[in-house]
């Protein structure tokens, strides 16, 4: 009985042998985890703190030209200077042209153009009007507005000025837009009176865009002008008020122009001076060279 009872008590050192042995074995092994990850820390410090004493010790100059590096240059508003609006009509997608239609910006030779509107290609004719829609309705308070196409040849200066049947151009729609708008001056107590002038010919009445336009396509023209009279009625807040004179010239320039950048821009500040709100339509060519005389001839606006 005391042989079975000393063989128990063996067995039970040697498990209890056993155990701790694990036990000192896993505790080895956490220390060493331990250890290895304090090294790892260590690495870490030491390699962040090393970027801080290089930041710290770098020259004064050039941790300036590194700020300014960082900083985006402002973007170029084409049209400021001569006080007119630029919408940019792209035909093509061209490799140093890159268009941000909803920014209304444009990266062109690595500088950024910043325009009141910007239609990228594929843009439908029906498309095209509310982009000068603001400036052609402002004749209806008595402004003289201008809006001007500019662009190389075979751009789609014209086609956009006038269109074709089915795909109207800025004209129709601005005559259509305008006879709208008389109805909605009925209203108010005013009346509308429009009259159409294609180049120097006399005024003639335009009792609707349709039948004007009819008369457009007989002899389609690169100035245009819609004269606007709102004259007060009975009906009007103040029926004694002196009538609204107001306008709207339609300008197609010569390509010709683009042979001289400058020369251009003066031709460009010119229609601008003659009219107290001005949108210039600026047809991009899908011809790289062209594109390329036409927005050099806007940044000199």
């Amino acid at each position: 009985m005391h042989e079975l009872h000393t063989v128990q008590t063996l067995a039970a050192l040697e498990s209890l042998k056993a155990e701790v042995g694990a036990l000192s074995r896993e505790h080895a092994r956490l220390r060493g985890d331990a250890e290895t990850l304090a090294v790892m820390a260590k690495s870490d410090i030491e390699a962040v703190t090393a970027s801080i004493v290089a930041a710290l010790l770098l020259p004064e100059s050039d941790a300036q030209t590194s700020a300014a590096d960082a900083e985006l240059p402002l973007p170029r508003q084409l049209g400021s200077r001569i006080g007119a609006d630029v919408v940019l009509l792209a035909r093509a997608e061209l490799p140093d042209f890159l268009l941000d239609a909803a920014a209304a910006t444009a990266v062109w030779r690595g500088t950024t153009l910043s325009c009141a509107a910007l239609l990228p290609p594929g843009t439908p004719q029906v498309a095209v009007y509310p982009a000068v829609e603001t400036s052609i309705r402002s004749a209806l308070t008595g402004r003289a507005v201008g809006v001007v196409v500019f662009g190389g040849p075979a751009a789609g200066k014209s086609f956009a000025l006038h269109g074709v049947v089915g795909q109207r151009g800025l004209v129709f729609r601005a005559l259509q837009d305008l006879v709208w708008a008389g109805d909605e001056l009925e209203l108010e107590g005013f009346q509308l009176s429009l009259a159409l002038r294609i180049g120097s010919s006399p005024p003639t009445p335009v009792a609707s865009a349709t039948e004007a336009v009819y008369t457009l396509d007989a002899a389609p023209a690169s100035i245009v002008t819609v004269d606007v009279v709102v004259h007060a009625t009975a009906g009007a807040p103040d029926p004694d008020a002196e009538p609204r004179h107001g306008s709207v010239r339609f300008v197609e320039l010569s390509h010709e122009l683009l042979a001289d950048p400058v020369s251009a821009a003066e031709r460009l500040e010119e229609e601008a001076a003659a009219h107290d709100v001005t949108t210039v339509l600026a047809v991009v060519s899908p011809d790289a060279d062209v594109a390329a005389a036409t927005l050099a001839a806007l940044t000199q606006t």
